[in-house]
């Protein structure tokens, strides 16, 4: 028989380790850190390259980023831009409900924040501003939208948001 073979019932490894292999506040800790964060998370769920820092942020609970067909949108509006999603850094709020819109600015250092479907002070954000109206807060040009699936099926809407595009993109 193998070293390597060697096969320990519960009763022995009880008997060899008398106390706990990992104590609760390690647990505790383990937990913490497994914790979603910006600032410390380096397997940060985003798509596109960020290299006009410009931030996307859109909610979805059903999908890591957005369904094909939102996506497929998105890259629309993008190409009207005169942008691309290596142009863009996209991410699910959904995956980090505590984040604030200081984190969005350190991890991307975003000079444009669009937020499709989140309220601003859901972020953290100091003041409330309407669907459409672009607003300058810290350096920052924000625009808040209601979801892509929701301006895609609304014509009206979606002239409101291209209005806005325009401005925010001096297009």
């Amino acid at each position: 028989m193998s070293i390597n073979k060697i096969e320990l019932n519960n009763v022995l490894v009880a008997n060899l380790y008398p106390s706990t292999l990992i104590n609760e506040v390690e647990k505790d800790e383990a937990k913490k850190d497994n914790k979603t964060d910006l600032n410390t998370n380096n397997t940060l769920k985003y798509l596109g390259n960020n290299k006009k820092n410009i931030l996307i942020a859109v909610q979805n609970k059903e999908f890591t980023h957005l369904p094909d067909k939102d996506l497929s949108f998105l890259g629309n509006i993008l190409t009207a831009c005169r942008l691309s999603l290596d142009d863009i850094a996209l991410i699910n709020q959904n995956n980090y409900p505590e984040a604030t819109y200081k984190d969005f600015i350190e991890k991307f250092q975003s000079e444009k924040i669009i937020l499709m479907s989140i309220e601003p002070t859901s972020i953290g954000l100091p003041i409330s501003f309407p669907h459409f109206q672009i607003q300058a807060f810290s350096n920052v040009s924000y625009l808040s939208a209601p979801a892509l699936a929701e301006l895609e099926n609304d014509q009206k809407l979606k002239a409101s948001f291209w209005t806005s595009l325009k401005k925010l993109f001096n297009l």
